[in-house]
């Protein structure tokens, strides 16, 4: 094993990586032409529930993004989104894939935007699309401060299948599970931290959102974006109505939390500054 191979072992395998393999299989993953798209690629990473779907409808209204894809959302390289498609349209090859994907789904400020779990960023660098194919990404990291807020609202999420208001509504009734918000809270900061270091290793060009301050101050998103990415923005262009899914059963559930860990870890009070 190379040293760079032993580097992403630091990193969590993708299941949308092996799925997509396996479709193309016998075939290679990639048939070997290597010029790059000619859109920008522009990436967002993302945790389930970080309010990334509120982003991305931020940067889709200035143009930063193709024609909204409803409940698919963004999320190119999902692989119950990329293995139809390819059947659908004979395509044999995930660079093929790239360049149609690409072309179908540009973006009107001459961008091609993709949002990409950690997984799927590093199996995308793994395999050379990302740095060939797609060189020199802008990256939007989005984060969520209320880890325990993101958390809770994940496993409502899990059990609904609403993970976000363009779906369905569910008539499932979520049951409250403590222990599995506590394990997905620990899980988001790791997968952030991860990020963070990918970034780090690349000398990535990457601008960190924080949820509740692009709510705050949604036009920021898009001129800390452009002043980063020296990309202008298109007036007018096509977004997503999206709406916050968060409600009573949240804020039950939170104070529900806090009730369930008081006595196991002290109260250390909350005081924050800006992130943004």
């Amino acid at each position: 094993m190379s040293e760079v191979e032993d580097v992403f072992r630091l990193f969590p395998a993708s299941e949308h990586g092996a799925a997509v393999a396996a479709a193309f299989a016998p075939g290679p993953l990639l048939s070997g032409i290597r010029t790059p798209i000619a859109q920008r690629p522009v990436f967002l990473v993302f945790t389930n529930r970080c309010g990334s779907t509120f982003v991305a409808a931020k940067l889709s209204e200035a143009g930063y993004a193709g024609a909204p894809t409803s409940h698919r959302n963004f999320e190119f390289f999902n692989a119950d989104m990329l293995n139809p498609w390819c059947r659908e349209r004979g395509i044999g090859s995930l660079d093929q894939y790239v360049r149609a994907i690409a072309a179908a789904y540009a973006a009107p400020a001459g961008s091609f935007f993709s949002k990409l779990s950690l997984d799927q960023l590093v199996w995308l660098t793994r395999c050379g699309v990302i740095g060939t194919l797609m060189p020199a990404p802008v990256f939007v990291h989005v984060v969520r401060r209320d880890v325990i807020a993101q958390a809770i609202s994940l496993v409502i999420a899990v059990q609904t299948q609403e993970w976000t208001s363009l779906h369905a509504k569910s008539a499932v009734t979520p049951q409250f599970m403590p222990n599995a918000i506590l394990n997905v809270a620990k899980d988001v900061r790791t997968q952030e931290a991860l990020a963070d270091l990918y970034f780090s290793l690349t000398r990535a060009t990457v601008l960190r959102v924080v949820y509740e301050d692009a709510v705050a101050e949604p036009d920021r998103v898009v001129r800390e974006f452009a002043a980063l990415s020296g990309i202008a923005p298109v007036v007018g262009a096509a977004t997503m109505a999206v709406e916050r899914q968060a409600g009573a059963r949240n804020l039950e559930w939170e104070k529900r939390l806090f009730a369930f860990v008081g006595g196991r870890l002290p109260d250390l009070g909350r005081k924050e500054g800006r992130l943004f």
